[in-house]
């Protein structure tokens, strides 16, 4: 494990911070361009700054004010956690009764902050040393956290008594979803809940053959995205085989969550109003349980839509009034939107096939209403659903 430099020497942080405070009073970054040259300081330093600037503001839809006191890569924002996801990362660790943390595969520092806020002492790792020196950067104002450049797999996990772990889901061309190139390999992530609680984020879309039976699963939404999947272990689990979805929504954090394994629900086809499930609730394989608490039915076996006789308002579904149900033909479906005077729709399809895109451009759209049209199976058969959201 090796100290990283610091990103930026103080000139070029004071340049950061000069061209930050311009571009929030309002300058655009053309017009900081020309200013800060023509005083004189260097082009190198001035698109540093710039590029700060810039990934300062975009950072702030995952960090808010905060992203202005931090410092970013562009991958590394990519990949960073959201704030308030890696602060509920740091209160299931904390819950452990841990009092240090190592994070394997740190990043430039989301997770390590949280963690750091939240009491713990951090030990924070990466392999590439550019970002190692953003996280150290990044942790700076925290007296119980580090930043060092090394492999995961060589830290001493016996200096801590807890590990969060963020494999590199990155091969030789870029993001990859096969675990066989991931840096560290899962077997080693899992090998850790061995010796002590362990957290490992994965993307969302990991298999579930993949993951350990006896650990917890969580999936995390915000808003209507899935961004990762959780495996809590080796004592950071709520209940072995605990499988959950946590969405963040306009009201606040609603989570569903079930270690019983449930058949199916009910085919009936369907019904006056369907039901789209939060992805984090697919993911999770909890649509049984959903829709059991919903007192909804599957509009087809396999699809993943409900149905309902009744209208539903729950944080983890959108719901649709069916108004019209034909066939999947668009000559037939013009003929609907015409005689509705509809002229923009949202398209939404499953189980069909059909690229959204390419059928939106084989509709006539005439009006000034709106609606929703899915594209999906009714009891196996395929079906064009004209609709209007809730």
């Amino acid at each position: 494990m090796t100290e990283p430099d610091a990103p930026f020497d103080r000139e070029t942080l004071a340049l950061i911070e000069t061209a930050s405070e311009a571009f929030a009073n309002g300058t655009d970054l053309a017009a900081l361009n020309q200013r800060l040259r023509a005083s004189g300081h260097s082009p190198e330093r001035v698109t540093v700054a710039l590029q700060q600037t810039e990934l300062r503001q975009r950072a702030s839809s995952k960090f808010g004010e905060t992203a202005h006191s931090l410092a970013f890569t562009r991958a590394g924002l990519e990949q960073a956690t959201r704030g308030w996801i890696a602060e509920h990362h740091a209160a299931r660790m904390a819950a452990t009764g841990a009092g240090s943390i190592a994070d394997l595969g740190c990043g430039i520092g989301a997770d390590a902050r949280a963690f750091a806020a939240a009491g713990l002492r951090v030990h924070a790792v990466d392999a590439d040393a550019n970002t190692a020196s953003f996280a150290a950067f990044n942790l700076r104002e925290f007296p119980n956290a580090s930043a060092t450049r090394g492999f995961a797999e060589g830290f001493d996990t016996s200096s801590v008594e807890a590990v969060w772990l963020d494999p590199a889901r990155r091969g030789a061309r870029g993001r990859t979803p096969h675990p066989a190139v991931w840096s560290p390999s899962l077997e080693f992530a899992f090998g850790l809940a061995s010796t002590k609680p362990l957290g490992v984020k994965l993307g969302p879309a990991i298999p579930h053959e993949l993951l350990p039976q006896e650990a917890e699963w969580q999936w995390v939404g915000d808003g209507n995205e899935t961004l990762e999947a959780t495996v809590y272990w080796g004592g950071a689990e709520r209940e072995p085989g605990l499988r959950s979805a946590l969405v963040r929504g306009p009201g606040g954090d609603t989570e569903i969550a079930s270690a019983e394994q449930k058949a199916p629900p009910e085919v009936t086809g369907v019904d006056a109003y369907v039901l789209e499930p939060h992805g984090a609730v697919i993911r999770a394989g909890l649509l049984p349980q959903l829709a059991e608490q919903l007192g909804a039915t599957l509009v087809s076996d396999g699809i993943a839509y409900l149905t309902s006789t009744t209208p539903v308002r729950h944080p983890l579904v959108q719901t649709f009034e069916v108004t019209t149900i034909g066939p999947l033909k668009p000559r037939a479906l013009s003929s609907a939107l015409r005689a509705a005077e509809i002229g923009a729709v949202e398209i939404k399809q499953r189980g069909t096939g059909i690229d959204p895109a390419v059928f939106r451009k084989r509709l006539q759209l005439r009006g000034s209403n709106t609606a929703t049209i899915i594209l999906t199976r009714d009891r196996g058969e395929h079906r064009a659903l004209l609709a209007k959201r809730l």
